[in-house]
């Protein structure tokens, strides 16, 4: 199985070539790209200043009863902008659709891309679920997606007598 590394590569990828592409018509940047994307946990404040992507590792662990395979969990953030405003306007809505299209847009490109371009190593990505966490002001402008690589367990050396 790829290291968690290359993995995490393989989905910012995965998400540049997603919402980085020029699009006929164009896409408004603030509708499309993710900058900068993070190769990390994002900070809870990001976001008041544009759109943010982050991918950060959660776990490899082999899989209990089958040490043959290894279970490799990353998590995806997208933080769509807020409106900042001091002080904060409890009659401001903003509507979750734009971080609800970013997630339907990656997913999308991850059921296309399975089983494309990969070492042999790793058999498939399952999708865990998404949480909406709440951004600064209360509202749903944000997306965690968890990720599942299932694959070869790197950590079992053959031996021959």
């Amino acid at each position: 199985m790829p290291t968690i590394t290359e993995l995490r590569s393989e989905i910012i990828d995965l998400i540049e070539a997603t919402f980085q592409t020029d699009p006929d018509p164009p896409v408004p940047p603030a509708e499309s790209t993710f900058e900068p994307l993070f190769t990390g946990s994002l900070p809870r404040h990001k976001g008041h200043d544009g759109n943010y992507a982050g991918v950060r590792p959660e776990s490899q662990v082999p899989v209990s009863g089958q040490m043959l395979d290894q279970r490799t969990t990353l998590t995806v953030q997208f933080y769509m902008k807020y409106e900042k405003t001091k002080p904060i306007d409890p009659d401001l809505v903003l509507s979750p659709e734009p971080v609800e299209d970013a997630v339907e847009r990656f997913l999308e490109a991850v059921r296309e891309t399975i089983g494309q371009n990969t070492s042999g190593r790793r058999w498939y990505y399952q999708y865990a679920g998404t949480v909406y966490p709440p951004d600064p002001i209360g509202q749903r402008t944000r997306a965690e997606i968890t990720l599942v690589a299932d694959g070869n367990n790197p950590a079992l050396v053959e031996t021959v007598p």
